[in-house]
């Protein structure tokens, strides 16, 4: 079943709980992948501000699933 939605899943980050956002963001990937959704991973620990704009455009991102913890993820920044 393919529901057709792009959904980039942000996660790891730069904080002392990038390993809890990566190992969460791998059961978010697989069950959004199960249910027939275009997956794409980015870890925002490893690009730029600039860049992870212009990939979010490149890819024609439908929405994203916010898997960051601490400071820069979950406080909003």
């Amino acid at each position: 079943m393919s529901v057709n939605k792009r959904i980039a899943v942000l996660m790891g980050g730069s904080t002392a709980e990038r390993m809890v956002s990566l190992r969460g963001a791998k059961v978010v990937i697989k069950s959004l992948k199960k249910l027939g959704y275009f997956v794409f991973p980015i870890d925002t620990g490893k690009i730029t501000g600039k860049e992870f704009a212009m990939k979010l455009i490149k890819l024609k991102i439908d929405a994203a699933f916010i898997m960051l913890h601490g400071p820069i993820g979950e406080d909003g920044t």
